[in-house]
């Protein structure tokens, strides 16, 4: 896709302490003095998540009909909630199933029996 702002990347990576978000933009090709765009957002968790929760939501009917009839892919976004002592944090995953994510933070709570 030709975009004027050039194409986004994403990733996330979580470790034991900490969860990193990544974003990187190309510049537009024609437009290429205008620069990269990094920025890297980090929350601290310790491994101790006090509070996780989850609310998911139904595709609309474009992209039901894109993804699941023309596609088919099985999804349901949504959107994960996590409290630890250092705050609280909101993760939107539009683009895949909400449960991938809660499995992975509920992982990083502490055992509690």
């Amino acid at each position: 896709t030709i975009l004027p702002w050039g194409k986004v990347r994403h990733a996330v990576v979580v470790t034991d302490m900490r969860i990193f978000y990544v974003r990187h933009r190309r510049p537009f090709l024609p437009l290429s003095f205008l620069g990269t765009d990094l920025r890297i957002d980090v929350f601290r968790h310790d491994h101790d998540v006090i509070y996780g929760n989850m609310d998911r939501t139904n595709l609309n009917f474009m992209n039901r009909c894109i993804h699941q009839r023309i596609l088919f892919e099985q999804f349901l976004p949504g959107q994960v909630h996590m409290q630890t002592k250092f705050g609280a944090l909101q993760i939107n995953r539009q683009h895949g199933d909400a449960v991938d994510v809660y499995r992975l933070l509920m992982k990083l709570s502490r055992n509690t029996s």
